[in-house]
Parts: C-alpha cells; structure tokens; sequence
C-alpha cells in the first residue's frame, strides 16, 4: 500500500512521538528524537518535500514561537538588567563563534547569521539540566539568561534575514504592522477582567491572524514568540485577585499540550528530513561547535566581571547555557527555505544544536564533581 502525504506525515509524528519516550523518561527535552528521527526517516523516503509538509510546517512555526515565548517568564521590575546580560552574553557569544567561521568559510554574511543562531541557548534544556546542577542559584542565573537570549538572537535573526533579502519589503512593513497591532490589542486584551472563554477565543483568533498575514517569512516565528512572552507576562502580573492569571495560566496549559503533541514533533520531525549527515561539513561542525562552547564560559566569565549575575560556579552556568535548543533550528529553516543557506550550512548548524546537549550535559557532570572536591579540600 503506497500511503498518501497526509497520512505519511501522521505516521512520521506518530514514530516520533515513539522515539522521545527515553529522552521524556530521563526529563530531558524531546525535541532531539523529532530531529533525529527526520534524520533516519531521510535515507527511507523517496521525496520529503511534498506541498502539505511545507504548508503544516509553515503554519506551525507560529506554534515553535509561542512555545519559546511562554518558556520566557520576565519580571517587568527585571526587564532593563535581563537586556544587558543577553546583550552581553549574545555579542561574545556570537563573536567567537564569528570569528572561528569566518576565517574557515570566508563569507561574512552568512558567517554572521550562522554566529548569531550558536549564540542562542535553549531555555528548555536550561530548564531540563539544571535539576544535576550543584546550586540551585546558578541555574537560576543561567534560566535568566538563556530567556533574554531568545529574544536578543529572534530579533536580530529578523533583521538580518530581511537584510539578505528573504522577502520583498513590503511584506517586512506588513509583518511588523500586524505583529505590533496584534500584540499592542492582546496586552491591553489582558489587562481586563476577562472571562476565560472570550480569553482562549481571542488569543487563538490572533495567533491565526499571525498566520495568516506572516505566511513565508519569519513573521510566524517572531509573532507567535511575542505573543507567548504577552501571555506568560501577564500569568505572572501583579493581580490581586488572580483571575487574569488564572485563566491565561489555564489557556497557556492548553497550549502548551497542543504544541507538545502535535507542532513541536512535526516540526522537528520535518526539520530533521533537511538534514544529509554525508553531506555536512566536518570543519564546519567541529568550529561552530568549539566556538559555540568557548564563547559561553567567555560571556559568563564578563558577566561576573560586570556584575550582571553572581554565580557560584562559572563552569555551572556555562555549563547550562551551552546548550542549544528549538529556536535556532526554526530559524535555519527559514533560511533554508529562502535559499540563504545551503543543504550543506543548514545540516551543520542542525549538528551543533543536537551535540550541544550531550556535551553540556557532560560539562555539567564534570562542574559539579570538581565543585565537589574543592568543597571537600576546604572542609
């Protein structure tokens, strides 16, 4: 029986699903199996580029972004402090990086937008290692940092994708025009005391407006992050009665359920058939992956220095916020789609992501032992 596209894509999420169960068991993020799986499913399908995949991934890419806006908790008193670390941590993070790429490929541009994606760090998997860290208080800090992280590398993604041509301007105009109008309403939207329904009405209706008038760019993307950082602010307001935030926690549960069964796994899933692992380039992977790591103990180092976080241990923090996540692989993928990377460039950066977690996850392993011993040289 020779199945249909539709039913192809069910059975690819379905097999995901399947394969992220170790990963759900072990508490880690599942998204690395969805990866992996489009990897393996790449060398048994005959075509992976059929018009409904594209359309369900463009659709759901409004979906990756509210995922990693409602991971993005922001105080309103913490918002100028949480601006300047990211500032900080993104620019040395991405300059490292930059560097290493750029005297390997000799392309500035794309060396740049390569830079700025190995600079994000994936607040999921923050949140997933920190349970093996040694203080409590460094996977805090490192928490605060990766949330300023995706919105720092989101912003500049967008800009720098509209700089290389990704699409006509009018259509960065109509993106930003909808984005603002949609997120200006839903902030004041939410300020009221709103009944729950009309609230899960309203928010979905503005999430399909995203999709509809963002489509094929990365307005999805950015739009449907902005909304997610609207609803998560406003679940952790200052409500003294704590009806708003109960009913946006609510909605944001049921979100958050739809996203992890159905669009995150598509997704990943599809992200994963882009990626040829004999055609990707080992110089390529190795550099963008030292300068992923390097860069993060650099930022976390001057970050101290300045006194922007006070962690306990550097290697800790580092540790954790090496590890790279959904957002920079949403991104690479419009890249991709616009041709402004190649096969080659998007399989690397895809590499990275999926090795960061097992290197970090080591890094913190081998933080918290010599933190270990050097309590007990003391003690």
């Amino acid at each position: 029986m020779v199945l249909g596209e539709l039913a192809l894509i069910l059975l690819c999420v379905a097999l995901s699903h399947v394969a992220s169960l170790p990963l759900l068991l072990l508490k880690l993020p599942p998204i690395p199996a969805y990866i992996a799986v489009g990897i393996l499913l790449r060398s048994t399908l005959s075509d992976t580029s059929g018009i409904v995949w594209e359309n369900l991934v463009s659709f759901s890419l409004v979906f990756v972004g509210l995922h990693a806006g409602l991971s993005s908790k922001i105080r309103r008193d913490n918002i100028k402090r949480i601006a300047l670390v990211s500032l900080v941590n993104v620019s040395v993070s991405a300059a490292t990086v930059y560097t290493l790429l750029v005297l390997l490929t000799g392309d500035l541009i794309k060396s740049f937008l390569m830079s700025i994606l190995l600079a994000n760090t994936a607040t999921e998997g923050v949140l997933s290692l920190s349970r093996y860290t040694k203080h409590k208080s460094d996977a805090e800090v490192a928490l605060e940092i990766s949330i300023g992280d995706d919105i720092a590398v989101l912003l500049l993604s967008a800009v720098v994708l509209a700089l290389m041509g990704t699409q006509q301007t009018y259509g960065i105009l109509v993106s930003a025009a909808v984005i603002a109008g949609v997120t200006t309403f839903l902030s004041v939207f939410l300020r009221k005391n709103v009944d729950r329904a009309i609230l899960n009405t309203v928010s979905i209706a503005i999430l399909f407006i995203l999709v509809a008038l963002t489509a094929d760019n990365i307005g999805p993307l950015v739009g449907g992050y902005i909304v997610g950082i609207s609803l998560s602010s406003a679940a952790s307001s200052g409500d003294p009665l704590l009806k708003v935030a109960r009913n946006v926690e609510a909605l944001v549960d049921g979100l958050e359920h739809v996203n992890s069964l159905v669009f995150l796994p598509l997704v990943f899933t599809y992200i994963g058939l882009g990626v040829s692992i004999s055609g990707a380039s080992t110089q390529l992977v190795w550099l963008g992956l030292l300068g992923a790591v390097i860069g993060k103990h650099a930022a976390t180092l001057l970050l101290k220095k300045m006194n922007l976080v006070t962690p306990l241990s550097v290697r800790e923090v580092a540790a954790l916020i090496t590890v790279r996540g959904s957002l920079e692989s949403a991104i690479a993928l419009t890249a991709l789609k616009s041709n402004l990377f190649t096969a080659e460039e998007f399989t690397a950066l895809i590499i990275i992501s999926l090795l960061t977690y097992p290197i970090s996850t080591a890094l913190v392993t081998l933080s918290r032992r010599s933190v270990s011993k050097a309590f007990q040289v003391l003690t």
